[in-house]
């Protein structure tokens, strides 16, 4: 079930992004982030596990994609398509969306490219830890 991120969510959420991303949120900055009327975060939760999140910053008519994580033992299930089609059956008529994917990362891409992202350019030397290339993207509606 995906559903709104709550203050009860945010160790679990930690948690979750710690397992899948190697640039983790504090909980301090992940409550911020819930208690922000820029910041979007779904999760979802099945039976009362928190397994995968989306965290989105709006503004005016941009959304972009900050954080999708799903847990490592979670993965391939379906759970990220999901948060990404729950965020776009989300925007407007007007609203753009854009993410940020490391170039080695060729599931998510592949995911992306899939829910019709499409490449849009390159920042080179963007990610560390380990170094990589972020990859932008942007929804395009059909």
């Amino acid at each position: 079930m995906i559903r709104p991120a709550s203050a009860q969510d945010v160790p679990f959420i930690a948690n979750l992004f710690m397992a899948s991303t190697s640039t983790a949120w504090d909980e301090k900055t992940i409550l911020e982030a819930i208690s922000s009327s820029l910041y979007q975060l779904f999760i979802w939760e099945e039976m009362d596990e928190v397994s995968g999140a989306v965290l989105c910053r709006r503004c005016a008519d941009e959304v972009e994609i900050i954080n999708l994580a799903v847990l490592p033992a979670a993965r391939r299930q379906g759970i990220g398509r999901a948060l990404m089609r729950h965020v776009i059956a989300s925007l407007s008529m007007t609203e753009q969306l854009y993410l940020e994917v490391r170039s080695q990362n060729s599931a998510a891409i592949a995911l992306y490219k899939a829910l019709n992202f499409v490449v849009i350019g390159r920042r080179r030397g963007y990610y560390a830890h380990p170094a990589d290339d972020a990859i932008l993207m942007n929804f395009t509606k059909k």
